[in-house]
């Protein structure tokens, strides 16, 4: 990142927390129509609880000298401008305003030039292609239509290409209708040559994805009515990020019954590694994890969820990049835990979990302790992170040793936060069925002289207290 906090950020749950808002733009930076013999006035909206301090950056370094200039910032309105009076040629480059405030900081980037008819030219963001509606896996009956459809985004727009087990599909064999963010196929009659892999893929200078899904041409059969084919339900992301970041993979289907996953790079089976982990989940959810991304994670990565009723993939891309472009708007925020851990008391052999939830930009490395021991992900502590920020750190079957104090710490390049709870441990005690006889009978025992002794309180009540026989 060219700019970065120069203050580092941590908190503790005995710290009194200040309770605040990191800057973010809610209206990027903008030019107002400019006339080179005119003022030149950049403005965008920043908000912040407290209120942010504002810099701006020309060409990468930061304007100190006003000469010239008039830089003005409204924590009411959140309005922050710079105006340059008098511009000149090397007044048209790339500039940065910065946001910083206690709880994290956020800039925006505008590059102008100017040339014939003194016209700005702003900068596209480019964004790989994401498909937002992916493809569903199909049961029809034979002679039935079969209608597949994909929605997707990307900058520029995508090129978009559909494939049959593998081959690719041309108009002259079903009926393709693309229009600007939508693709759809049509069969207006299905036979048994149709079954099979059906597979789409966008494609632009920024990346690809791909969605697949199958379709099973039969006879119509009883027991397949309970058959629910997989669908994604929350395809995944495609990012860019700089290397050393977290990124979660994270995604659901539909089904029924329940699917199982793979996940695939550069479509080869994903090997579990430190690198690369799969975390536990709940059915028909999955979730891949790369805690610190290098440069060979670059790639696509694929899910694959299948049940009886069929499958369907899920492409996307992840670029890591030893510098990010800040063309657009980047907001930083220091971890904070909206939900703590809470300390526990368990029985010997029980499972447990701690659960938490942290937030942050960039995603926070987490990392769990026992006594201030770090843990991995191993057969004895099961560890999750997903894209809410949800942290949960599982132990299938508690032993009196694995007591005391767990904390659950969150870093990213802002700053850091922790949260710690302790687990109590209680043993169970054996006891004989001879002690458990003699105890009922204790108690047996103990309820007749109580009886006892209330009827002689009675007794000496109707002698002594006139007014209780009254």
């Amino acid at each position: 990142m060219l700019i970065t906090l120069n203050s580092f950020q941590m908190s503790t749950d005995e710290d009194e927390e200040e309770s605040g808002i990191a800057p973010h733009f809610s209206q990027p930076l903008k030019t107002r129509k400019i006339n080179p013999k005119l003022p030149l006035t950049l403005e965008c909206v920043v908000v912040g609880t407290p209120a942010p301090v504002i810099k701006w950056f020309a060409r990468k370094q930061e304007i100190t000298s006003l000469r010239g200039k008039k830089i003005t910032y409204s924590a009411e309105s959140g309005i922050a401008t710079l105006k340059i009076l008098k511009p000149t040629p090397e007044d048209f480059c790339s500039y940065c305003v910065q946001a910083v405030n206690s709880f994290g900081s956020a800039e925006c980037r505008i590059d102008l030039s100017i040339g014939k008819g003194s016209k700005v030219h702003e900068p596209i963001v480019l964004e790989a292609p994401k498909i937002t509606q992916p493809l569903e896996a199909k049961i029809v009956c034979y002679g039935e239509s079969i209608t597949l459809e994909c929605q997707f985004e990307g900058t520029p727009l995508p090129s978009v290409k559909w494939y049959f087990k593998g081959k690719e599909i041309s108009n002259t064999d079903v009926k393709i209708t693309t229009s600007e963010c939508k693709s759809c196929l049509q069969i207006s009659e299905a036979y048994r040559q149709n079954s099979g892999k059906y597979e789409i893929q966008v494609l632009n200078c920024k990346g690809e994805a791909r969605s697949s899904g199958t379709v099973s041409v039969t006879d119509p059969e009883p027991d397949m009515e309970e058959v629910i084919p997989p669908r994604f339900v929350k395809p995944l992301e495609a990012f860019a990020v700089a290397i050393g970041d977290v990124v979660i993979l994270e995604t659901f289907v539909q089904s029924y019954p329940t699917c199982s996953f793979q996940w695939f790079q550069h479509s080869l089976p994903i090997t579990l590694s430190s690198e690369l982990n799969v975390c536990p989940t709940t059915a028909n959810h999955s979730v891949l994890l790369i805690d610190k991304a290098l440069t060979h994670h670059t790639g696509a990565y694929t899910c694959r969820a299948e049940n009886v009723g069929g499958s369907v993939t899920y492409t996307t891309t992840i670029n890591v990049l030893s510098e990010l472009s800040l063309e657009e708007v980047k907001v930083f925020e220091s971890p904070r835990f909206v939900k703590k851990l809470s300390s526990v008391r368990v029985m010997d052999g029980e499972e447990f979990s701690f659960l938490c939830q942290v937030v942050g930009k960039p995603t926070p490395h987490i990392t769990w302790f026992h006594e201030n021991e770090p843990l991995k992900d191993e057969k004895d502590f099961r560890i999750y992170q997903d894209t809410e920020g949800v942290c949960k750190l599982s132990i299938d079957e508690v032993f009196p040793e694995d007591a005391g104090t767990y904390t659950c710490r969150a870093i990213n390049s802002v700053g850091e936060a922790e949260s710690s709870a302790s687990l109590i441990v209680e043993a169970y005690e054996y006891v004989p069925d001879s002690e458990i006889a003699d105890t009922e009978l204790v108690c047996d025992n103990s309820d007749s002289e109580e009886d006892e002794i209330s009827r002689k309180v009675s007794y000496w009540r109707s002698i002594y207290d006139p007014e209780y026989n009254s």
